[in-house]
């Protein structure tokens, strides 16, 4: 389970109530549906990784460390490609 909170500051009645209007409730409800979508994109991402960090089993000390320094830069990556997205879609 995933939780995100979110506080949103307005700075005045006025303003929320023109934002309400111009549709952000339905505007807001589909950037959360999209972010969704990545999360479950990078969960199963993230299930590749552990599929291949099990086959490592037995594997030399050599080839482990190329397979895990591999994986952290793909977990980085991932973490930032996300990252950049969510900013886009909150902005």
């Amino acid at each position: 389970i995933t939780t995100l909170s979110l506080t949103i500051k307005n700075d005045s009645l006025e303003r929320m109530e023109r934002m309400i209007e111009m549709g952000f409730k339905e505007g807001f409800t589909m950037t959360l549906k999209e972010i969704d979508k990545k999360l479950k994109r990078i969960k199963k991402e993230l299930e590749q990784i552990e599929i291949t960090v099990r086959k490592e089993k037995g594997r030399t000390k050599k080839k482990k460390e190329t397979t895990k320094k591999k994986l952290k830069k793909s977990l980085y990556h991932i973490t930032k490609v996300i990252q950049k997205e969510i900013d886009i879609l909150l902005t």
